[in-house]
């Protein structure tokens, strides 16, 4: 039915008038009362919307009949809003867009998966742009996330790593530091004991 009326609407507006929907629907009940052969009797309900506009009269509050509102300052009833689906390439596409908006870089294959994780059906452009942007900081945050870990944990390995070998390297030295005290010790002893001797040899009788 919607598309009746602004298909009237627009025939009517090329005669100088601007219908109100319930005007234009006013018109088809008149003319085709079973709502049926709409298109095919259009003529006459232009004629009888135009007829409807130029003969009606608003009834005031004291029961005083006023003339109707010239046709350009009619208010218009507001046209029923609906769904718009988005088809997965135009998904993928603005995914891609909005990443270099935002500074970020996406391969075919990260675009494609945020654009699958997205619905296909919006109250309107404007939901589905935001729907669009916030996917793609939740995908980020996700990678930031994961290399953030990464880090600290590779940093807690290499720390432990580190001081596993300070441990052994500290061992190391303090093996050698008594190896060379004990060898140090025998050459002691072995200096005395050659030096003794040699007094011994040359003692006189």
């Amino acid at each position: 039915m919607r598309n009746h009326i602004e298909n009237i609407r627009k025939s009517v507006k090329e005669k100088g008038y601007t219908p109100t929907s319930e005007q234009i629907r006013q018109a088809i009940n008149t003319v085709c009362p079973s709502g049926e052969n709409i298109l095919e009797n259009k003529s006459a309900i232009v004629s009888e919307v135009i007829n409807i506009m130029t003969n009606s009269s608003i009834v005031t509050s004291d029961n005083i009949q006023a003339p109707s509102l010239p046709a350009h300052l009619e208010v218009q009833a507001p046209i029923e809003s609906s769904d718009i689906t988005i088809t997965t390439q135009e998904k993928y596409n603005l995914v891609t867009t909005q990443a270099e908006a935002l500074g970020f870089s996406l391969s075919e294959q990260e675009a494609v998966s945020i654009a699958d994780s997205i619905d296909n059906v919006f109250k309107d452009y404007s939901s589905f742009i935001g729907t669009i942007t916030t996917a793609i900081k939740s995908y980020f945050d996700y990678k930031f996330d994961t290399i953030e870990q990464s880090l600290d944990s590779s940093t807690k390995e290499l720390q432990e790593h580190i001081a596993n070998r300070s441990t052994k390297l500290n061992q190391k030295f303090a093996n050698v530091s008594g190896a060379l005290k004990t060898d140090l010790g025998g050459v002691r002893q072995s200096i005395k004991s050659a030096r003794a001797a040699i007094l011994e040899r040359f003692a006189l009788e």
